[in-house]
Formats: structure tokens, C-alpha cells, sequence
């Protein structure tokens, strides 16, 4: 990168406070795009790559989400120049959507819940593809990552992707799993802990709903995954596992 970039930032302009919190900041003269920042050790030529092939694979992985239906916020990374030290600024440049967190609506009428419908329908077709076909898939999926809200350009509010840091998980593809058992048990554990945790949040949301119907697109989305969890919990999960899951097939069969 060259040196003219103000405070080894690889753009000239000045960085403002968020209004959202104070671990993100705003470009001046783009107020509509907010940048989260961190560190990275670019010591060396290789680190430095490596460092270039996990941003890469962050965006894929959310191409990925995209792909089975998500909005996602339009998102981009930057590295900054190296400081003496060997490490660089990392910005992750997002576009900001106008609305309210998901876990801070108290409140779901009846437009957003289609759209909250929809969204979390989505989340689950992106699990399904990768239970499917093996390979990583976005584990971080909470209400408090997704805002509903405008873009630019949005006549009307949509529920969007908006925390991107790259946390992830991944499954063995059906083919492989009998080779590594003890892996496939790791895996399978993670994801019906998430599972879990991802139906409650989802009884959160239809109770916040109050009369206004039911997630019917993602409660279908989640016994189709249900179903192609089963298998695999039944032959390669622990005790515990099989317990867990079987807690949350018994609360799917109520709603």
C-alpha cells in the first residue's frame, strides 16, 4: 500500500464515530459506509498472505449465505501499510443499514415477520447445503447480528446480515465421515449446541410476534434440517448428543 494513505489507513478519508457503538466508525464523506477495525501481524511476506486468504475466505463463506437467500450488507476489507511493529490496521468496510437490531425490536408486526421469516428460512437452507455437501458454514447467526432496516436505495425494510467477522464452523462431507469419527462427534456436537440455541431464539422472536402468525417458512426449513441431522447424530453422536438432539426434536414436534 502507499505511504499517502492518512494514518496508514488505505483510503484519505477521515474516520468519524459510529452512532451504533463505539467499536465501529463512519467514513466522513461516505457516512453510509461503517468500519469496524483491528490488527493484523503482516511481519512477513507469508503472514501477510495468509492473512489476504482468510479475508478471501470470509468472503466466500458470506457469498455462500448469500446464496441460500440472506440479505447481506454490501462489505469489503482493506489492509492499512506496515507499522515497525509488523503489524497493520485491518478494516472491514460494511454498509450501513438504517433500522433496529433484531434482539433490541420489541415488537414484530406483521411485515417484519415475513421478513424475519425469511431470513431465518435462509439461514437454514445454508445449513442444509453444507450438511449436504460438507465445507465451512457462518456459525454466528444470533438476532443481534442482523438489523431491519434500509439500505440505500430500499423503498421498502428488509432484514439484513451486518456483523461479518468470520466466525465459522465446519462438517465433514458424508463421504469422509467414516474416516474420522471422533472429528464427525466434534462437529456434529457444535452444531446441535447451535441447533439449540437457534430454536429458542426463534420462540423468542415469534412471542415478540404477538399474534401475528408464525416463522411457517423456518419452522419447515428446521425439521428438513432436523431430519438430515438425525442420521448422523444416531451414528456418530455421544450419549449427551443424542440427548440434546433428541430435546430439541421433541420441542419441534410441539410448535
Amino acid at each position: 500500500m502507499s505511504e499517502k494513505f492518512e494514518n496508514k489507513r488505505p483510503f484519505a478519508e477521515t474516520l468519524t464515530p459510529s452512532s451504533f457503538t463505539v467499536r465501529l466508525s463512519e467514513l466522513k464523506e461516505h457516512p453510509h459506509i461503517v468500519v469496524r477495525r483491528s490488527r493484523l501481524d503482516v511481519s512477513t511476506k507469508e503472514k501477510l498472505a495468509e492473512e489476504v486468504v482468510k479475508l478471501n475466505e470470509n468472503k466466500a463463506l458470506f457469498a455462500t449465505v448469500e446464496e441460500a437467500g440472506m440479505r447481506v450488507a454490501k462489505f469489503d476489507y482493506a489492509i492499512g501499510n506496515k507499522g515497525l511493529d509488523g503489524w497493520a490496521e485491518s478494516y472491514a468496510l460494511v454498509e450501513k443499514i438504517d433500522g433496529e437490531n433484531l434482539a433490541d425490536i420489541k415488537k414484530i408486526d406483521a411485515e417484519a415477520a415475513q421478513e424475519v421469516d425469511r431470513c431465518y428460512a435462509a439461514y437454514l437452507e445454508h445449513l442444509l447445503w453444507t450438511i449436504r455437501e460438507g465445507g465451512r458454514y457462518w456459525s454466528d447467526m444470533h438476532a443481534d447480528q442482523i438489523v431491519y432496516g434500509t439500505r440505500e436505495n430500499d423503498t421498502e425494510p428488509h432484514a439484513y446480515v451486518v456483523d461479518l467477522d468470520p466466525f465459522w464452523d465446519a462438517l465433514t462431507s458424508k463421504e469422509e465421515r467414516k474416516d474420522n469419527p471422533p472429528k464427525v462427534l466434534s462437529e456434529i456436537r457444535v452444531l446441535v449446541g447451535r441447533l439449540r440455541a437457534l430454536y429458542i431464539e426463534l420462540r423468542e422472536a415469534e412471542r415478540k410476534m404477538n399474534g401475528n402468525g408464525q416463522l411457517l417458512m423456518t419452522h419447515r426449513k428446521f425439521y428438513e434440517v432436523a431430519e438430515k441431522v438425525s442420521p448422523i447424530v444416531a451414528e456418530f453422536g455421544s450419549r449427551q448428543v443424542k440427548e440434546d438432539f433428541s430435546l430439541l426434536q421433541k420441542e419441534l414436534k410441539k410448535s
